[in-house]
């Protein structure tokens, strides 16, 4: 099994590398598909695809700015005996925010997918969309099966492991 920090590390790796560096070749597509449809067809997904994009990014700066902070620093309180009985402190509430924000955030990312499968247009119908259309969708479905795959990750693993942390530490007490 591996430790918090290892986990943290492999997930930044693993996944927040990779789903950034998708998210920006979606948005790029996405706004080479608002330019080019000149008719305003495909602008639901496009306004949607643009707020789906704009949540990952800022889930993406969460998680390397704060949660991977965070992640080391319990880590090393757990590696080191600390004790948040006995903190003067109210860091309780502090651990507890990164959990809550950890679960409002995949509930926002999965509401924002949902919203743009409703939104989509279908690919096979008379209508003929612009072939960037097309890829658009491709590469969103890709961020949906890697992003899923990651949501399943933190909350199997990740969460299990702060809790686990967390419990060490004393933090529920």
């Amino acid at each position: 099994m591996l430790s918090l920090k290892e986990l943290a590390d492999k997930l930044h790796v693993d996944y927040y590398d990779v789903i950034s560096a998708m998210v920006q070749q979606a948005a790029d597509k996405q706004a080479e598909l608002s330019r080019l449809d000149i008719h305003q067809v495909t602008q639901n997904y496009t306004d949607t695809c643009g707020k789906l994009l704009q949540a990952i990014s800022y889930y993406l700066y969460d998680r390397k700015e704060m949660l991977t902070p965070y992640l080391h620093q319990l880590y090393d309180k757990d590696a080191t005996g600390h004790n948040c009985a006995a903190c003067s402190g109210n860091c309780e509430i502090g651990h507890k925010s990164h959990l809550v924000t950890l679960r409002e955030s995949h509930l926002k990312i999965l509401s924002l997918l949902s919203e743009l499968q409703v939104v989509a247009l279908p690919l096979y119908s008379n209508l003929s969309y612009p072939i960037i259309y097309k890829t658009l969708r491709d590469e969103m479905l890709l961020i949906e099966i890697v992003l899923k795959e990651l949501l399943y990750v933190e909350e199997a693993f990740l969460m299990t492991s702060i809790i686990r942390s967390q419990r060490k530490i004393n933090v529920h007490h």
